[in-house]
């Protein structure tokens, strides 16, 4: 039997206005020394496999993406698609905004979704260097989309220890502004979920309604001259 996770989430809004001004734009390039000022948001850290470390997920936004940093430089796991000894990174995405609608579970079948909300787009940060997959929901299965390496770059030894995401909104079809996030850590090639945000880590976990995002249309994004972005953890 699954083993059921309770979610327990809490209500934390941050607002980034046209007076908050980033360090400087985002390279994606696994170093997040440049992730600094006022427009980052700290999703939040949740602990690695091994004693002491752990693994921080941020976001950030400009005009034409949204931004996800893991910060992983406390363990020595990588993204990759080595059976066990690299990590695998997944993250779903409520799209419609309609209650009810979208699927009860990841491609993956990892993780299961029980709240109000449900995703309907999947990214799997599951390949080798720098590949992902990503699917969507056609209201009764998933709809693969192939691989790509756009936006993305895994950390490494050999070129930094991050890892970074570019997300393009329009690309994912988000409707009214709204992207209600879900997000989790695997090792490669084993279904339990060691670290999670928006619910409860756990084996084949069941989660609520996740992060909701809301970014503002690209073009009053360009007026206020920065990426504005509004993240909500909320209760159920």
């Amino acid at each position: 039997m699954m083993k059921k996770v309770c979610v327990c989430l809490f209500a934390i809004c941050l607002l980034f206005t046209a007076s908050q001004v980033l360090a400087g734009p985002i390279t994606i390039d696994a170093d997040m020394s440049d992730w600094t000022g006022s427009g980052i948001v700290d999703l939040g850290t949740q602990a690695a496999p091994a004693e002491g470390e752990s693994y921080t997920l941020k976001a950030t936004a400009d005009a034409s993406n949204v931004y996800f940093g893991m910060d992983r430089s406390t363990t020595e796991r990588y993204l990759d698609d080595i059976g066990w000894d690299t990590d695998s990174f997944f993250m779903a995405f409520d799209v419609d905004g309609v209650a009810g609608s979208g699927a009860i579970s990841d491609g993956y079948g990892r993780v299961n979704f029980g709240g109000t909300y449900l995703p309907d787009f999947f990214i799997y940060f599951a390949g080798g260097p720098h590949w992902y997959e990503t699917s969507s929901w056609n209201g009764s299965g998933m709809d693969w989309l192939g691989w790509t390496q756009d936006g993305a770059v895994y950390g490494n030894p050999g070129w930094g220890d991050d890892d970074e995401f570019a997300l393009n909104p329009a690309a994912i079809g988000g409707e009214d502004d709204e992207l209600r996030v879900w997000a989790w850590m695997t090792r490669e090639g084993n279904g339990w979920v060691e670290a999670a945000w928006g619910f409860e880590a756990g084996d084949a976990p069941t989660a609520g309604d996740g992060l909701a995002v809301t970014v503002p249309e690209p073009a009053t994004m360009a007026l206020l001259g920065l990426g504005s972005l509004a993240v909500l953890r909320r209760k159920k």
